[in-house]
């Protein structure tokens, strides 16, 4: 081999020594990629997480009925506005007449009677709970005191009397902490409730018969 071939031969080995050099410094020079498994999420932009109550159910030995908020309580189900009253079915307890606003609708039973402020001595509401079950009431945002009437089979089988309104804060607003519940003694299919004292005013006992006019 001639001494200008090997001469040449060097050069072109110097070059691409050169060449490789300067790629690499190039590739090390990038900045690295990042990979994500999601877009990473920023306070701004995150939603909070929703919150969601329930008040949980009363165990007994017949199909268990929900909390009664004075009527029943799971938070969820709470309508935004008050329901106009309607007390257009006619009962006869006892001896007694008695117009009623029917709740049958877990959202009717959710309310109850908390969003009135009163009602006329002739009036109640009437839960319809359709199969024997142990309700448990309480009084949550209650106005007025009332009485229960608990009815299994068209039959009165207990009266829960004088259950106290809901007490208030000093500002006025409703004190629902520590309310008591209010059982039946045995499993029921409808609830009446009337205003306290109605019971007892109109002799109202165990075994009095509970029937439809209209």
């Amino acid at each position: 081999m001639s001494r200008k071939v090997i001469i040449v031969f060097l050069i072109l080995i110097v070059l691409a020594g050169i060449t490789i050099g300067l790629l690499r410094r190039k590739e090390r020079a990038k900045p690295p990629v990042k990979i994500f498994t999601s877009a990473p999420a920023t306070p701004a932009t995150m939603a909070p997480t929703p919150v969601v109550t329930t008040q949980a159910a009363s165990s007994s030995t017949a199909t268990t009925a929900p909390v009664i908020s004075e009527s029943v309580e799971p938070e969820s189900l709470k309508p935004g506005s008050a329901t106009p009253a309607s007390y257009a079915h006619e009962i006869k307890v006892g001896s007694q007449i008695l117009y009623v606003d029917i709740s049958t609708t877990p959202a009717q039973m959710q309310l109850g009677l908390s969003d009135r402020l009163s009602m006329a001595e002739d009036q109640g509401m009437l839960f319809d709970f359709g199969t024997p079950q142990m309700p448990e009431f309480w009084m949550n945002d209650m106005n007025f005191p009332l009485d229960f009437l608990w009815i299994n089979s068209g039959k009165i089988i207990g009266v829960t009397a004088d259950a106290p309104a809901a007490p208030r804060n000093p500002d006025g607003s409703f004190n629902d902490s520590n309310l008591p519940l209010y059982p039946p003694p045995s499993p029921v299919d409808e609830v009446i409730e009337v205003n306290a004292g109605w019971a007892q005013k109109n002799s109202i006992a165990v075994g009095d018969a509970v029937r439809d006019i209209n």
